[in-house]
């Protein structure tokens, strides 16, 4: 017979390399210019397609769209510019019980207090979750909220519930 080789398993060496689910995402602080980018997309598009006619100054008849063009290149660098990536994280078990002890639906309340205590442990999760460009409080969080709008924060939302589903935390509302 020949040698038996012996594995040990070492727990030391998993747990110094494990890590929680984390999920990238980006937002848009200035969102507000993708509105103006649509506009001026639009307003070039119906310049390119209106009537052509030749002239002295531009023989070939093609319209001019430079300026379109100009501004359109300025707005999305604008745009790209406003970029912050957030990087979210799973909870921790004792976190997430944590925040949930903290927002306890009171037994017999109405539909109104139970809609507010689960929007309000949602955001502290949220809240706990972010780990860059760094941590944040519940208070930070709604005036970020508020500036970009509920579009932009909604990516924050889901990017949060993936880190959580990834990790096999329970994702619900009582």
């Amino acid at each position: 017979m020949g040698e038996k080789k012996s594995d040990v398993f070492d727990l030391d060496a998993l747990l110094g390399a494990a890590s929680p689910a984390r999920e990238p995402v980006t937002i848009y602080t200035r969102n507000g210019l993708r509105a103006e980018i649509v506009r001026l997309e639009r307003e070039r598009k119906d310049a390119a397609a209106g009537p052509v006619s030749a002239s002295w100054a531009d023989p070939s008849g093609t319209p001019d769209v430079g300026d379109i063009d100009a501004q359109l290149t300025q707005l999305r660098a604008d745009l790209k510019a406003s970029a912050v990536e957030f990087v979210v994280q799973a909870l921790d078990p004792d976190e997430l019980d944590r925040i949930e002890r903290e927002h306890r639906i009171p037994a017999g309340a109405d539909e109104d207090t139970r809609a507010r205590v689960n929007r309000e442990r949602f955001v502290a999760q949220i809240v706990a979750q972010i780990v860059e460009p760094r941590r944040f409080t519940v208070e930070e969080v709604g005036k970020l909220r508020k500036a970009i709008g509920e579009g932009e924060f909604d990516k924050v939302a889901r990017a949060a519930l993936d880190a959580r589903k990834e990790s096999g935390e329970r994702v619900e509302n009582r």
